[in-house]
């Protein structure tokens, strides 16, 4: 099924934890408000809901955090990085979430900030 909306990549590969566990599950890689890219240290599980917060770099609107149930569509290895890229659908975001996402794009977006280069994945 064809994106609807185009994917914008981050200044920063913001850390990503597992709801549940509180612990790394991946780097942001771009985000929009239907779906996200992941670069994870360990392989995702297909059609699995995971519930996620993305981690923000200080506050935005008033929160530091984004709370996401998303759905894994695909997961590959990316040699390049050392990393799995794995694909997510957000599944029922809140309307809460759906504006930290659409502020935290217009804030930490590339498009915003051409003149700076991306920041490298913590490792």
């Amino acid at each position: 099924m064809p994106r609807k909306l185009e994917r914008t990549p981050l200044l920063y590969h913001l850390r990503v934890l597992g709801r549940t566990t509180d612990k790394i599950f991946g780097y942001l890689g771009n985000l929009t408000p239907e779906g996200l890219l992941l670069f994870c240290p360990d392989a995702v599980e297909l059609n699995v809901l995971f519930a996620l917060n993305i981690i923000l770099p200080g506050p935005i609107s008033g929160v530091t955090q984004i709370p996401l149930d998303a759905s894994s569509v695909w997961c590959l290895w990316d040699e390049r990085l050392g990393m799995y890229a794995a694909g997510f659908r957000l599944e029922s975001p809140d309307p809460n979430s759906l504006s930290l996402i659409t502020d935290t794009i217009a804030l930490l977006g590339s498009k915003a900030h051409t003149h700076r280069q991306r920041l490298p994945l913590e490792q």
